[in-house]
């Protein structure tokens, strides 16, 4: 929680927030605003590496609880793999200004199904160095995009390993598939 959740002090620090809104996400919710303003449902599958066991997926979703009907539909769409987004019941670090709260925020009428799939890496103290190593000579290095460093945060996030880039696709095609039949079903239940 303390690193990937992100500050608001340091603008050279790890995960770095900003003072207000930057340009790609203001761009993405106008247009979501815009373009999607009439859709009732809407499913989100956004994509991540880094937390978990090595090549393991989890699914992160937003729920009061287990009970929560939300949690529910999407246990029983996605499986056992879902988990809360909630810190407190799950692998998950609570950050400020993301995308599972920009949606329901852009689109007030629609029934939001907003998944995070992460897909676990290397250990966290592996990753927490390979970010702060980054970190350093991105601020104070000469900042090339040829360094070492830039290679081994990388590696933290996409790892040289045939077998779990494979399974990384195959388990990102069946997620995608059960997000379609989410969304059909949605539509079939109005």
């Amino acid at each position: 929680q303390t690193i990937a959740g992100g500050q608001h002090v340091n603008p050279k620090g790890l995960f770095f927030g900003g003072a207000s809104l930057e340009q790609g996400p203001d761009r993405l919710q106008r247009y979501v605003e815009d373009r999607l303003a009439d859709v009732r449902h809407l499913v989100v599958v956004d994509v991540h590496a880094g937390l978990g066991p090595f090549g393991v997926d989890t699914l992160l979703v937003h729920a009061a609880d287990e009970g929560d009907p939300l949690f529910v539909r999407m246990q029983e769409t996605f499986g056992e793999r879902v988990s809360s987004m909630d810190p407190g019941r799950g692998p998950a670090y609570r950050i400020k200004g993301a995308y599972d709260t920009m949606y329901p925020r852009a689109l007030p009428r629609a029934d939001v199904y907003f998944v995070c799939q992460e897909f676990g890496t290397s250990n966290a103290v592996q990753v927490a160095k390979a970010l702060r190593a980054e970190n350093r000579w991105h601020h104070h290095g000469e900042g090339s995009i040829d360094h070492p460093t830039k290679r081994d945060l990388r590696r933290a996030f996409v790892p040289e390993d045939e077998s779990w880039r494979q399974t990384a696709l195959d388990r990102g095609r069946i997620v995608i598939r059960q997000a379609l039949e989410l969304s059909a079903a949605a539509v079939r239940y109005e």
